[in-house]
């Protein structure tokens, strides 16, 4: 596969990227820097930064594969500190999110930590007012992740009381804005790439041409989208003797800012032979949700598995079955799905590795 040769970031490119707070090139370097290293065999170093770039977007889905993808030796304690952030924003516990941000050294990436602070509570504040009328001085401050105290210092909306009133008068966040790749105020950028992905589909199977960061400009048959990092694959130097395109090129989601249809005349035969990708995509669709359906019930069955053998001992167990997570010991270890040892969380390691143990005699155990 060969990809745009503009698209070949270095470690100082990042460290530019960063110093002039450019998060979405930032984000795209790290994914070529990661890619790089996985093609040479080598180690990728910027773990942390990468899954804080993708925190302070509110891509906690692909933080979640960016964690499953580094190695345990790497997991240093600010990366560890930043999988209980985004386990609190997945929970919606802002305050427990911002409280973790606040009170940890992050050295280089103080900056970026606190505009993560900054781009968090912009986007807190867009939902609450697109929800709320009225709400609560308390339920207010629980949902922005702030404290009464920091509320009343600088409060966003009118209030009456111990009532306040939201409006369209949000805080500016210019980082917002520029995450989005628009300056539209205060619009979740995740909802923004869902827009384009759509748009993106109707296009498969006809030239296009791209413009990413930094003016680069690709141009090809779009053969398929990513429909969760929203990369594309685009076809190129098509031989009409063999009928097959000779280069492919990949162009990272995360590094588009605009892309349009070129109007040019080509035979109906070429553009409907990509096309015929949609037909793959409903099998692809057909076979992931039966996958799902097959995974959900191993889960289910690696959860009772576990919480009977957790039975067997003097350890007191819950389980939530609205978030699916297995408390022990009073909730001094928390075992979230999949019921990994990857998904086994708690503060005490000696507790910790009772339980891990425990993980791994059932493996060892034959299934019913």
């Amino acid at each position: 596969m060969n990809t745009c040769e503009t698209l070949s970031p270095s470690q100082q490119h990042l460290s530019e990227a960063l110093k002039n707070r450019d998060y979405m090139t930032c984000i795209w370097i790290c994914e070529e820097l990661e890619l790089q290293s996985s093609l040479q065999g080598q180690p990728f170093e910027f773990y942390t930064l990468f899954f804080f770039l993708l925190l302070l977007r509110n891509q906690c889905h692909l933080a979640h594969f960016l964690w499953k993808r580094c190695p345990y030796s790497q997991r240093e304690p600010r990366l560890m500190t930043l999988r209980e952030i985004a386990l609190a924003l997945c929970r919606e516990d802002y305050e427990a999110a911002f409280s973790l941000c606040r009170n940890t050294d992050w050295q280089e990436l103080n900056q970026l930590a606190t505009d993560f602070l900054e781009v968090w509570r912009a986007r807190l504040a867009n939902k609450l007012q697109s929800t709320y009328t009225v709400i609560s001085v308390t339920d207010c401050c629980r949902y922005l992740g702030m404290s009464r105290e920091e509320w009343m210092a600088k409060p966003y909306w009118r209030m009456e009381g111990e009532y306040v009133f939201p409006d369209r008068r949000v805080p500016t966040c210019h980082l917002l804005s520029s995450l989005q790749g628009n300056h539209n105020p205060i619009e979740d950028p995740l909802e923004t790439l869902t827009r384009m992905k759509t748009t993106w589909l109707q296009d498969i199977g006809y030239l296009i041409e791209v413009v990413c960061t930094q003016e680069i400009q690709v141009k090809g048959y779009l053969y398929t989208v990513d429909p969760n990092t929203n990369n594309l694959i685009l076809l190129n130097d098509y031989d009409p003797t063999t009928t097959k395109f000779h280069q492919l090129t990949l162009v990272m989601g995360s590094a588009i800012q605009e892309m349009k249809r070129l109007q040019v005349t080509e035979e109906p035969e070429l553009t409907n032979r990509i096309r015929q990708t949609d037909q793959v995509e409903q099998l692809l669709v057909q076979q992931h949700t039966m996958e799902t359906t097959q995974v959900s019930s191993a889960i289910e069955q690696r959860r009772n598995k576990l919480l009977e053998l957790l039975n067997k001992y003097p350890w007191k167990t819950e389980w939530d079955p609205t978030s699916g997570i297995i408390r022990v010991m009073e909730g001094l270890v928390r075992i979230e799905p999949p019921y990994t040892e990857d998904s086994c969380f708690s503060t005490q390691q000696n507790v910790l590795l009772q339980v891990v143990n425990l993980l791994e005699t059932m493996e060892t155990m034959p299934n019913e």
